[in-house]
């Protein structure tokens, strides 16, 4: 199984660089095949809504910066872990720029799934997705919000769940690491 992970190049939290490491120290003793795609706010242009990735350049951001790689990088995996600190009940602006720019993996078409109105895949296949928000002192709304973001997100691209997992303290990144080894595990058979 192969696996990208991606994250915020540069972290304001402790709990971002601590969870970063932990998952990658981890999934390296599973010797999974592992891919890392560090954002950063700078190197990173926003989507522009110019629609170029869908009629110009099918399948490719017409923007050529950092971020086209990741939408690349994401598609050729079999699984995406994704590292974030929640803000107000969402991905932090560098990692939600990430997903925008990756919608070159789906179509400009849609189809209703599960009652909602959703792009249709570019792609038979499509990653497992697999979300770590942390911070500290969040609210339950914050955690409801995030977790809805995450299952929308997933059904966006093409995936029935998302997994979220929270962390909210430098005491539970040992907790919530092997809770998601577990489940890399499992998404393996």
């Amino acid at each position: 199984m192969k696996v990208l992970v991606s994250y915020n190049e540069k972290p304001t939290h402790i709990l971002g660089k601590r969870l970063r490491e932990e998952i990658l120290s981890r999934l390296k003793e599973q010797e999974y095949p592992i891919q890392t795609f560090g954002a950063n706010i700078e190197e990173s242009k926003n989507c522009l809504g110019c629609f170029g990735c869908w009629v110009k350049t099918p399948g490719t951001c017409v923007i050529k910066d950092k971020q086209t790689e990741f939408s690349k990088a994401y598609i050729s995996n079999d699984t995406v872990i994704l590292i974030t600190q929640i803000k107000y009940g969402t991905y932090e602006p560098v990692i939600k720029n990430m997903l925008d720019r990756n919608i070159p993996n789906v179509l400009p078409f849609f189809e209703t799934v599960k009652g909602e109105t959703h792009h249709q895949p570019r792609y038979k296949k499509y990653p497992e997705f697999i979300v770590v928000g942390y911070g500290e002192d969040l609210s339950q709304e914050e955690v409801e919000t995030f977790k809805g973001i995450i299952n929308a997100n997933s059904i966006n691209m093409k995936k029935s769940k998302g997994y979220t997992f929270i962390c909210e303290s430098e005491e539970k990144v040992e907790e919530i690491v092997s809770a998601l080894i577990e489940l890399c595990k499992g998404l393996e058979v």
